[in-house]
């Protein structure tokens, strides 16, 4: 679990794991448990493995540059306005994205 208590006193808790370890990179599944701006930017570089692509919490000079945050929200659930149970929604994985871990994939070999 990732807290982070920001410089105006808002905590920000998440929870975290490990999918896949390369070299010098991870895929790490996370599920906030707050809302804050930014969270899960803030709490990767927190832990020391800011996300590709982010110059403002990351690095200025990532390793990988593919154009945006190596972020994505795979799988959504929650209560629609006038419904009374949560939906669940999911969207896989963008074909760049997927691209860049086939690339670390394949330099592990």
């Amino acid at each position: 679990m990732a807290v982070v208590s920001s410089a105006k006193g808002r905590q920000s808790s998440s929870e975290y794991k490990t999918i896949e370890s390369f070299a010098e990179h991870t895929l790490l599944e996370f599920h906030p448990l707050t809302g804050r701006t930014h969270q899960i930017r803030l709490h990767c570089s927190f832990l020391g493995c800011p996300i590709v692509g982010d110059e403002v919490y990351g690095r200025k000079k990532p390793s990988i540059k593919i154009g945006r945050h190596f972020l994505h929200a795979y799988k959504l659930k929650i209560t629609l306005p006038n419904e009374k149970k949560p939906r669940e929604f999911q969207a896989p994985l963008p074909a760049e994205l997927q691209s860049v871990l086939e690339n670390l994939r394949q330099a592990e070999e």
